[in-house]
């Protein structure tokens, strides 16, 4: 970071720290959504643009185990 500073000024540097900390935070928050769609046990087929796919497909389980998970997300 002090060669950073140093080399290429301070606006430069504090928008490539702004950069880093957005892609940690949005890692973080994609690691903590794969997780409880884990713990759902929901697959990436199941859920596209925030919706069920198609609720006549599944069961009621699964339409509850979603709706459960819509509220803790």
């Amino acid at each position: 970071m002090f060669h950073l500073l140093s080399y290429k000024g301070n606006y430069e540097s504090l928008i490539q720290i702004l950069n880093i900390e957005r892609v940690y935070l949005k890692k973080t928050l994609f690691d903590q959504l794969y997780r409880e769609k884990q713990r759902y046990r929901f697959k990436n087929m199941d859920i596209k643009h925030g919706h069920l796919v198609s609720t006549v497909f599944h069961d009621a389980d699964t339409i509850k185990r979603y709706e459960e998970f819509n509220i803790r997300v």
